[in-house]
């Protein structure tokens, strides 16, 4: 089913009226399309034609991205999407540390409402793709308020930023080149290198992680998660190889022979906006013996499971673009 909802399109540089619209979203509102800063929302003839779109029954979100692929989408994600992500991220998170050392999870003062890992997230990526979205409405669902860290990345920057958390938890997530300044910074300066150990859990992703790179943050006992997911599956659904939640993985030989990665699970996107053809040909159905029905998303990922653990090869098609 499909119906129109009223998109709201909304630059992410407006963080007091994005973070309204997000909570009236999650709460069942009027769904939302975050846009770049800076963008004018009556200029982009893509955004007219966005908010004409039937939008899939249930939506909250609507992210543009090019995904693996290159191809502009739109991916129309749910609430309940959407808190089974932050949920699932904050579950595993939950065995991490506080900047003070000290291990919160068990607190029983009901301040934490996402489960035991939730905290306050340190945003350094852009608000209008899934790895910074998934920050606001972690934070939103653990009832903290988020800190940005605003202009060009500056790993001095980011950790002076850190000082303004509250929270007893801190968790950021990055991509590898900003870890990569992060850990040159962090070498250099031991004041630096405690502020980035503070941190309860530190997500990489968008990309492979070089084993050097992570050997360097083990090395200084950063508490480093690698995050793999992507716009479809409402942001990273496996954390150092391993499902999160009720995530499932399998990989299924493609007409090219190599193992595709197919994610199943609560996560999942409804589809793409205004391209059924496409949702169908990336998120199929299938029913097994006793009738139940499983709906599974085509990463287009290329990947192996060893023992349990997914790592992730290349592409199937043999294109790669960074990005989650």
């Amino acid at each position: 089913m499909s119906a129109h909802t009223g998109l709201r399109a909304v630059p992410v540089d407006d963080r007091a009226w994005l973070l309204a619209a997000l909570d009236d979203a999650l709460a069942g509102g009027a769904p939302v399309l975050p846009l770049p800063a800076g963008t004018d929302p009556g200029i982009d003839p893509e955004i007219a034609r966005l908010q004409a779109q039937p939008l899939p029954e249930g939506t909250a979100l609507v992210v543009r991205t090019s995904g693996s692929s290159g191809i502009p989408k739109a991916v129309a994600l749910s609430a309940a999407a959407l808190r089974a992500s932050a949920a699932a991220t904050h579950e595993r998170l939950g065995g991490g540390r506080s900047a003070d050392g000290a291990d919160p999870a068990g607190s029983d003062d009901g301040a934490d409402p996402a489960g035991s890992g939730g905290g306050q997230w340190l945003v350094a990526l852009p608000g209008h793709l899934i790895s910074g979205l998934q920050m606001l409405v972690r934070s939103r669902l653990a009832g903290t308020d988020p800190v940005f860290v605003d202009g060009p990345f500056d790993p001095a920057a980011l950790l002076a930023a850190a000082d303004r958390m509250q929270h007893p938890r801190r968790y950021v997530s990055l991509v590898p080149v900003q870890l990569a300044r992060l850990l040159d910074l962090a070498e250099a300066d031991p004041a630096a290198a405690d502020a980035l150990r503070g941190f309860a859990g530190v997500l990489v992703g968008g990309q492979a992680t070089p084993l050097p790179l992570r050997q360097r943050a083990h090395e200084l006992g950063v508490a480093l998660r690698r995050s793999y997911g992507m716009t479809e599956t409402a942001g990273g659904c496996v954390y150092d190889g391993v499902e999160i939640g009720d995530t499932r993985i399998r990989i299924r030989r493609s007409e090219t022979g190599a193992g595709e990665v197919q994610i199943a699970g609560p996560c999942l996107a409804l589809g793409y906006v205004g391209d059924p053809e496409l949702t169908a040909e990336r998120f199929i159905e299938e029913r097994d013996r006793d009738g139940v029905v499983t709906r599974w998303y085509r990463t287009g990922d290329a990947g192996e499971l060893l023992g349990g653990m997914l790592t992730v090869t290349g592409r199937v098609d043999r294109v790669v673009i960074s990005g989650e």
